[in-house]
């Protein structure tokens, strides 16, 4: 469980750099992912964990989400 630990800090430290700067958090992210597991791992490790990200997104703004624009997305 505690190998774990690394890859939350890594996600939450992500998520922040995206909320803030609007970008470039899913790269640094990969890029920690891809120094710690081979790519193989990684690349659907990143997958969920951005998934993640982006629904908690989704949630704490829910009121904002326009719904008609975000069915076709979906």
């Amino acid at each position: 469980m505690l190998e774990l630990l690394p890859l939350a800090a890594a996600a939450l430290f992500a998520g922040a750099v995206s909320s803030v700067v609007g970008m470039a958090g899913g790269s640094l992210l990969l890029l920690g992912l891809l120094g710690s597991y081979p790519s193989e791992a990684a690349l659907p490790i990143y997958a969920l964990t951005w998934l993640g990200n982006d629904s908690l997104r989704a949630f704490a703004f829910r009121d904002k989400l326009e719904p008609s624009v975000l069915v076709p997305f979906s």
